[in-house]
């Protein structure tokens, strides 16, 4: 009965609209390999409920462009990208597949992507929290949340012990795993405060209350010394010059051109000429 009951659990929470049925979850994902035998996974999307089969597909489809890449192309395997993007649209799921699809994005440094008029509800934020990059405020996707619940076992009979021994444990991992990936545990708290029946929609300052930033800190420092290491300079230096691009680039169009002349000479934009990529000081 404990087995029985634990297997039901961990295979079924599912975060639904109210009285909206689910829809068999899927995995699109295309090889592409380029020209000097570098492959990487495209267009990958994960749409409907997530199960073990959708966090099979996913590492199957890594597996193999890793497998058919060239590794002696590839001068940084550390800075190879197997899968740059994934494209998130669910109601949720099962969570130990959802955390298995999300330790897969931290692990490769995806990118994950909500786009406008999709949601990425319940287990689906787990995926969310696994990437490095999170991306649904920009497009209008939506992120909801609520609490875990049972599916149904109408043949087995209820223990509540065992449930609340079995619920517990599930809420343990889900608060685990968001210290894994630099999010706060409190949003599994605030996942149970919502009842299973019904979806909190989080607000873009309720995402940044619980850490589902656009960048993770990790991700975010890990690249901040990259690039200051490319330019030759100090962190204080650099944490200077990111100050000044996000104090006079953030709203001009050229942001791209604005942001290079300003890191590589460390003044404010109004002092050059950054019409080009190379930066020139004004006469």
């Amino acid at each position: 009965m404990r087995g029985q009951l634990r297997a039901i659990l961990l295979g079924g929470w599912t975060a639904l609209l109210p009285l909206e049925p689910a829809h068999a979850g899927q995995v699109e994902g295309r090889i592409d390999c380029h020209g000097v035998k570098v492959c990487t996974v495209e267009d990958l999307k994960v749409t409907g409920a997530i199960d073990k089969v959708d966090a099979d597909n996913v590492l199957q489809l890594l597996r193999d462009a890793e497998a058919r890449t060239d590794k002696s192309q590839v001068p940084d395997l550390t800075s190879y990208a197997v899968a740059s993007v994934i494209t998130l649209n669910s109601p949720g799921g099962s969570v130990p597949a959802a955390m298995a699809i999300g330790r897969l994005a931290r692990q490769h440094r995806m990118v994950a992507l909500v786009p406008g008029g999709a949601s990425c509800v319940s287990a689906c934020v787990l995926i969310y929290a696994g990437a490095v990059v999170r991306n649904a405020r920009s497009t209008g996707g939506r992120i909801g949340i609520h609490a875990p619940f049972f599916l149904d076992a109408p043949d087995s009979k209820i223990d509540e012990q065992e449930i609340r021994r079995s619920y517990t444990s599930l809420v343990q991992d889900i608060r685990s795993y968001f210290r894994e990936m630099n999010v706060s545990e409190a949003l599994a708290d605030e996942m149970l405060k919502t009842p299973a029946s019904s979806v909190r929609f989080l607000s873009v300052e309720d995402q940044d209350r619980y850490g589902l930033v656009v960048m993770d800190p990790v991700e975010s420092e890990f690249l901040s010394l990259s690039h200051a290491k490319q330019l030759g300079l100090t962190r204080l230096e650099h944490n200077r010059r990111s100050a000044l691009v996000h104090q006079f680039c953030t709203d001009r169009t050229s942001f791209v051109s604005c942001a290079d002349a300003v890191y590589q000479t460390g003044k404010p934009p109004e002092l050059l000429d950054f019409s080009s990529q190379v930066a020139t000081p004004t006469k």
